[in-house]
């Protein structure tokens, strides 16, 4: 997949725009505040209904404007599609493929599939584990086509599950019904993580091993409860604990994964500047696998690079993307530091200021 061509109306600080990239590589240089990441938002927003900034759509929409909207004229499977999606002050969202109106987000995410590499991006490492645990399914959900609707079993019976423990007043047989529905979703989900996970550390290996200084990597992945254990087990034996607590304390809703250098956290040891290019290798990791397995591109989105790697982590990072087919849309204050990296590849040069967009 990829942009061919993109008009955004009412988005932020940006004019009403127009662009028709190119399918590789597209720089957009310009000062803070001209727009460059907005441009960013509104692709994101256009693969996913939402900023990847804030949930106040008041503040994504420019100002003295009732809605926004973005469109977008993609390439999928070799053939020209139509993607647009609005929304209005009120929150009102709404989605058109090819013409037609639908109300599945997830539908729209299968169509565009976006890796966003951002500053927010770089802190994965040390974050909570629900952010690695998105970037894991961001990949179980290209590469299973079943997950999303396993995923939403999964938390539907998870809700009620903890609804019951709350409130402390519910029959056994209520409990095992909840039980038994989550623990039928979460074991596939547990399945479908193994298997994409089994793919994506060989990828991330060989690209860290080939393109950094970095031995001795290895991601882990915790399922959410001791994997020795059969969940059915862990549940049962948790039971009074999650009924003191109010909540399911063991299951996929509490996976991670655990990047390791030298069998230590990452980030206990590495420089700020290695745990950045170890995010970056495994977000074009997964890209790269996404190509291998669908004989299609995915959508980089990469904000400010060389404002969060210095110039030799930035050239790993262009060295680890030079192989991939994908379409990168990259911004930085000045881009004329990055071009010269980029080996064989169409590249399009854009200015952002004040809001507007010239190449």
């Amino acid at each position: 997949m990829s942009i061919q061509k993109l008009k955004i109306t009412h988005v932020r600080n940006l004019k009403s725009i127009i662009l028709e990239p190119s399918a590789s590589i597209n720089l957009f240089s310009g000062h803070n505040g001209s727009g460059k990441t907005s441009l960013l938002e509104a692709i994101y927003f256009l693969g996913l209904t939402r900023s990847f900034r804030t949930n106040k759509m008041l503040s994504f929409i420019s100002e003295s404007h009732q809605n926004c909207s973005v469109y977008g004229k993609i390439v999928h499977n070799s053939n020209i599609m139509d993607l647009g999606v609005s929304r209005t002050i009120n929150n009102k969202q709404k989605i058109k493929i090819e013409g037609v109106t639908r109300q599945s987000v997830a539908e729209l995410a299968h169509y565009l599939p976006i890796q966003l590499i951002h500053p927010d991006s770089f802190t994965c490492l040390q974050a909570a584990p629900s952010i690695r645990r998105k970037i894991l399914d961001w990949g179980v959900f290209y590469h299973h086509p079943q997950f999303g609707v396993i995923w939403k079993m999964m938390y539907l019976s998870l809700k009620h599950r903890n609804a019951l423990l709350r409130s402390k007043r519910y029959t056994q047989i209520e409990l095992d019904t909840w039980t038994k529905t989550f623990l039928e979703s979460a074991t596939q989900i547990h399945i479908l993580r193994m298997q994409y996970i089994a793919q994506l550390i060989p990828e991330f290996k060989h690209i860290i091993y080939s393109e950094t200084k970095l031995q001795s990597i290895d991601i882990t992945y915790y399922p959410g409860w001791n994997d020795i254990t059969d969940l059915r087990h862990v549940l049962a034996s948790n039971q009074s604990k999650d009924m003191a607590l109010g909540y399911t304390t063991a299951g996929p809703q509490r996976a991670d994964l655990k990047i390791t250098y030298q069998g230590r956290l990452a980030s206990d040891i590495l420089s700020r500047g290695q745990q950045k290019i170890l995010v970056c290798a495994l977000k074009v990791a997964q890209g790269k696998l996404f190509e291998k397995t669908h004989k299609q591109r995915c959508v980089f989105l990469v904000d400010d690079l060389p404002a969060e790697l210095d110039p030799e982590h930035c050239e790993q990072f262009i060295n680890m993307i030079n192989p991939l087919f994908s379409q990168f849309w990259l911004t930085a204050i000045n881009t004329e530091q990055l071009q010269p990296f980029f080996s064989k590849k169409t590249i399009k040069m854009f200015h952002v200021e004040h809001g507007a967009i010239n190449n």
